[in-house]
């Protein structure tokens, strides 16, 4: 394989880019570590060239397997994976492997039989340039140029069978909590995803509610964007969602996050927004739907607690706002209506994961996530919206992640493979009905 390529590369003169825009190279990421683990094994003790942390594992592949296990447990939203690569010369197997936590690489690896093709960079760059502490000598920068010669693939042993090997790949709004957040990691490599989950701002929880994706309605009014823009914990593009823009092929929604926040009304337009932050109450003895009002709160309570938020902006919520309570089913339900009716007429895939309500012990949760899924699976049917049974996939508290959390949705990483596996099995057939229906 190595003399047919090399001797290729010099019939082009030695352009050794050239020659991997010509080399039909394909990579394809894998979750499967369980069933791969002796190769995995290998490949974090035995690579050196290219292995950029250079973390070993013990040698005795059982005691590997502990460790391996232990760290998967240190951080509940954690990618991992390997990649298998091939090219026009044949098919190199495994030759990659990396392990991500809170956005650092702590194992990024690969075969030295894949020393200058790209492949590393440009797993680098698909997995979002994520921090590398880099240790000791290594045979390659990951900083060099984009690498565009490579295609991914859902696996390089088939990928005739692929979303991914058509001309181009569906785009995939994702938006939820950490259920969605999880899913991610095993979407983003065989669709195009855009990823809306929540993150803190100045000490506010930006959260991605059903109603914070639907205030866009409002926002079309100038008067409702200066009350906005007014206002504490509103980063820049705060509403801004592939959902109203219409900028996704499919749409996966989960409503965990209906729980978060409180939602406040506008005296002046009647707009609704969903406010929350960690640094008043949170969730009070009445269950997750009881929110606290903050419209109560004098800005001497919070200003050590919120010191980015001004008295001006506090006393302006405070005058403008009116407190409209916990999670509210009639703009849950209306805002379901508008939402689906909106992306229906756009032509657009939606899909729905419910949430767990009977598997673990939070049953405050449960109960609520019981009554979401009431309310959101009639909607779903009315309109023709595809919605995964999250109990086809939880079915026990083995299935539940070992955080302590005893129910939501924290599942086990095999759970959101399912998932994953669901959500792509109906972009799969709603592909296959396109080109089927275009044929005619």
């Amino acid at each position: 394989m190595l003399e047919a390529k090399q001797k290729d590369k010099s019939a082009m003169g030695g352009d050794n880019i050239s020659f991997l825009r010509d080399s039909n190279i394909r990579i394809s990421f894998h979750t499967d570590i369980e069933q791969q683990f002796p190769r995995i094994h290998d490949l974090v003790n035995r690579t050196n060239q290219l292995n950029f942390t250079k973390k070993r594992w013990p040698e005795d592949i059982e005691e590997a397997r502990k460790v391996f296990e232990a760290e998967l447990q240190e951080e509940f939203n954690s990618n991992v994976g390997y990649v298998k690569v091939s090219d026009a010369y044949g098919n190199y197997g495994i030759c990659g492997f990396y392990f991500i936590q809170r956005d650092t690489c702590k194992h990024f690896l690969f075969s030295c039989r894949t020393m200058n093709m790209g492949v590393e960079q440009a797993v680098w760059q698909k997995l979002g340039r994520k921090h590398i502490d880099i240790q000791g000598k290594v045979a390659s920068r990951l900083d060099m140029p984009l690498v565009d010669w490579v295609s991914f693939v859902p696996d390089i042993d088939n990928a005739d069978n692929s979303i991914a090997g058509a001309a181009s790949r569906p785009t995939v709004c994702l938006r939820g909590a950490c259920d969605m957040m999880m899913t991610a990691h095993f979407l983003r490599t065989d669709v195009e995803t855009k990823e809306e989950f929540n993150y803190p701002y100045e000490g506010w929880e930006i959260a991605t509610t059903l109603r914070s994706a639907l205030v866009n309605e409002a926002l079309e009014r100038p008067i409702n964007r200066q009350i906005i823009a007014a206002l504490p914990g509103i980063p820049e593009n705060r509403f801004a969602t592939a959902a109203w823009d219409e900028t996704a092929d499919v749409y996966v929604f989960t409503f965990g996050q209906e729980t978060f926040h409180g939602l406040y009304r506008s005296k002046t337009t009647g707009m609704t927004i969903p406010m929350g932050t960690y640094a008043l109450p949170y969730y009070l003895p009445g269950g997750p739907f009881e929110k606290f009002d903050y419209t109560t709160v004098p800005y001497e309570e919070i200003q050590d607690k919120l010191p980015n938020t001004t008295r001006d902006q506090w006393n302006f919520f405070r005058s403008e706002f009116s407190f409209v309570g916990g999670f509210n089913k009639d703009i849950f339900v209306k805002d379901l209506r508008t939402l689906f009716s909106r992306l229906n007429r756009a032509g657009k895939t939606i899909i729905i994961v419910g949430l767990n309500s009977r598997v673990g012990r939070d049953l405050g949760i449960l109960s609520a996530f019981g009554q979401i899924n009431e309310l959101t699976l009639p909607v779903a049917r009315e309109f023709g919206v595809d919605f995964l049974d999250a109990h086809q996939f939880v079915k026990s508290e083995n299935d539940l992640a070992k955080d302590g959390s005893f129910g939501g949705s924290h599942y086990e990483r095999r759970v959101y493979k399912q998932i994953s596996d669901a959500i792509l099995s109906i972009v799969h057939d709603k592909i296959k009905n396109m080109k089927t229906i275009s044929s005619y």
